[in-house]
């Protein structure tokens, strides 16, 4: 019983662990050669990567080679469906908040994804290798 105990708790950490996704064309690369993107709490999500529809978006981190990236971020709140009936394309009828952001990415680099705010005034922050970072606008 002390073994099967042991295999279930291996088994469900590896099993339930998501390794980050490799998002990127060609031939796999090192670790080191890629940024690793992380958005940090399951209400915000990475929606798109340079205009290309993330498919396991929510809780996923991402591996991208190193260069100019655009994000669409979403972000779930109840508060959003006071918005529904709005015109602004930044809110759509699920209540996901959306944000534009873009970062150069460096290769050997974590980026995290954080909430700050909330509702329609949320706003992403952007954490690189645990340093705050305001250089994430799109322009």
């Amino acid at each position: 019983m002390k073994y099967l105990s042991i295999f279930l708790l291996v088994f469900l950490t590896v099993g339930c662990a998501s390794s980050p996704i490799h998002f990127y064309e060609g031939d796999e690369k090192g670790i080191s050669q890629l940024s690793l993107i992380k958005p940090k709490y399951t209400e915000i999500r990475v929606e798109k990567i340079n205009g290309i529809v993330v498919e396991k978006a929510m809780g996923s981190s991402y591996y991208l080679p190193p260069g100019k990236h655009e994000f669409l971020l979403g972000m779930l709140d109840i508060v959003a469906s006071d918005y529904r009936d709005t015109d602004d394309p930044l809110v759509n009828s699920y209540s996901v908040l959306k944000r534009k952001i873009c970062l150069d990415a460096e290769a050997g680099f974590e980026y995290v994804f954080r909430l700050a705010g909330s509702g329609y005034n949320w706003r992403p922050l952007v954490f690189i290798d645990g340093v705050r970072t305001n250089n994430i606008t799109c322009g």
